[in-house]
């Protein structure tokens, strides 16, 4: 077998195989291609639910965590989904409201910093 087509027989294994995990890693199982099932993206009404438990308007919730104001409103309005991490962070908040305190100092700390 030729250089070129040894290569080529290589590159469509790779290929194949690449495929076949990036399906696996959307379909939420595990596979090469990620180690993890992505995270589940939080509804529009865990985002709310998260902000409201810690008693802030979007201005001050989407400061705290590190977003824009208006991104907080595209995941309460539905218009856009969090990504994992800021999908854990909503749920976490959901349950632990009171981290926001901690948040809010960081937040703060770093706006006065600039």
């Amino acid at each position: 077998m030729s250089q070129r087509k040894f290569l080529k027989k290589v590159s469509k294994a790779l290929e194949d195989e690449a495929t076949r995990d990036f399906g696996l890693a959307m379909a939420g199982k595990p596979s090469s291609y990620r180690s993890a099932p992505y995270a589940v993206a939080a509804s529009p009404d865990q985002a709310k639910l998260a902000r409201k438990a810690t008693g802030l308007p979007q201005p001050a919730f989407a400061l705290a965590i590190g977003a824009s104001p208006a991104t907080v409103r595209s995941w309460e309005q539905g218009q856009k989904r969090p990504d994992g991490v800021a999908s854990k962070l909503l749920r976490l908040l959901a349950r632990k409201p009171e981290l926001i305190r901690d948040l809010k100092k960081d937040s703060l700390g770093e706006h006065l910093a600039r």
